[in-house]
């Protein structure tokens, strides 16, 4: 019986935790990064006015690149979408988010072969609760 109630309490724990972890973030542009790209139009296409994502603990749940994962860098986190699923030509192309403490955020494109290598552009963001 005891060990039934401490296990249902550490389910609850864990529960609690996983649910609190669920964050929202909408995201403004500040600054347009164009190189790499033919022209700040095909830029902007990359890296639109406003963009979205949900994390879950490790994982980008839901954002305007697709899903993902996310890793740890220092007081900063880093999510990386495969855009494969988003665009099938783009077959080893990720999407790159380092997001600040305080609500900053810099998004790059990390290039599949044969793509060049793009500049972040800057985004401030707000939590979407």
């Amino acid at each position: 019986m005891i060990r039934q109630t401490i296990t249902l309490a550490a389910l609850c724990a864990i529960a609690s935790t996983t649910a609190s972890a669920r964050e929202g973030y909408i995201c403004e542009r500040t600054r347009l990064a164009t190189d790499g790209f033919s022209n700040a139009k095909v830029a902007g296409s990359w890296y639109p006015k406003e963009i979205g994502f949900e994390i879950d603990g490790d994982q980008v749940t839901a954002s305007s690149y697709g899903t993902g994962v996310v890793a740890p860098e220092g007081s900063r986190r880093i999510l990386s979408m495969d855009l494969t699923d988003v665009q099938s030509n783009m077959a080893g192309a990720t999407m790159k988010v380092r997001l600040f403490q305080d609500g900053r955020a810099s998004v790059w494109l990390s290039p599949a072969d044969g793509y060049k290598t793009t500049s972040p552009s800057r985004y401030a963001c707000l939590t979407a609760r």
